[in-house]
């Protein structure tokens, strides 16, 4: 998946959304990896949400607060983060 949005960020360098969500997917790889969270179907837009707000990609970590809030049950929802990191 990585390398996949990583081509297609490339090939399209006016979306910048592409390249944000390829860096966020990345940063969260380790995480996403994870078996045992594959019963908590809001566990992936938590993680992708929380590393998009502390990279600061705004836009990205609100489609995935929309599609959390959207969700039957979302579980916690990410309203801010303390955490800024400067993006690699």
């Amino acid at each position: 998946m990585l390398a996949e949005l990583k081509t297609v960020a490339a090939t399209a360098p006016s979306e910048p959304r592409l390249a944000a969500m390829h860096t966020v997917v990345r940063g969260q790889a380790h995480h996403l990896r994870d078996r045992e969270t594959i019963g908590d179907p809001g566990f992936v837009p938590r993680q992708l949400c929380l590393q998009a707000a502390e990279l600061g990609e705004t836009l990205l970590a609100a489609d995935c607060q929309a599609r959390l809030l959207a969700s039957d049950d979302p579980g916690p929802v990410l309203q801010w983060t303390t955490g800024k990191r400067a993006q690699p």
